[in-house]
């Protein structure tokens, strides 16, 4: 459960609802869209959750911290047969919760 202090310095006030836009992919068939959010001024957990969960940012033996260290641990890597192998993006998972609150 959330302290009064923090509720309401997460809960909304004067902002404003954000905009949502798409940018095409010309490099892709069929030219799908970039969906791309502008949330500057409007409510948002994002820096809150980024303090709660900095201090455990590169702490787990599975962060990588960026494309040259996960392709060095993947080259180590073997997978057994009935093992499967799943990268997240977290920008992407971002992006996506978004949309599903719109």
């Amino acid at each position: 459960m959330l302290s009064q202090k923090v509720y309401n310095h997460l809960r909304p006030s004067a902002t404003v609802c954000p905009k949502f836009h798409a940018l095409p992919k010309f490099h892709k068939p069929n030219v799908p869209l970039r969906p791309i959010v502008a949330s500057q001024g409007s409510p948002t957990l994002a820096t809150y959750l980024a303090e709660i969960l900095k201090p455990l940012v590169g702490k787990s033996e599975h962060h990588v911290a960026n494309s040259k260290e996960f392709i060095t641990k993947i080259e180590e890597t073997e997978l057994d047969e009935d093992e499967i192998l799943v990268s997240f993006d977290v920008v992407s998972l971002h992006c996506s919760q978004m949309f599903q609150l719109m």
